[in-house]
């Protein structure tokens, strides 16, 4: 029989969850972001359907994200 994680494991892996929520998140979000905007400037697109589009697929990529983020127990 496995014995449970000690509570030194459950730190680091708590930790490790705060880092990649706010850290490598946050970094994603800009790179899609300076992405986006190089695009933008290269295809000269009108401001208004990219307006709408990209807040379309922002909408989309929160629902995503909020659909399968991991459930940690402690937010039942």
């Amino acid at each position: 029989m496995a014995r449970p994680p000690s509570s030194a494991a459950w730190v680091l892996y708590q930790n490790m969850m705060r880092i990649w929520r706010n850290l490598f998140t946050t970094a994603s979000v800009l790179v899609a972001f300076g992405i986006s905007a190089l695009g933008y400037a290269a295809l000269q697109v009108d401001l208004l359907p990219a307006l709408i589009y990209g807040v379309v697929l922002v909408t989309l990529t929160l629902a995503w994200i909020w659909w399968s983020r991991p459930l940690l127990g402690s937010e039942d």
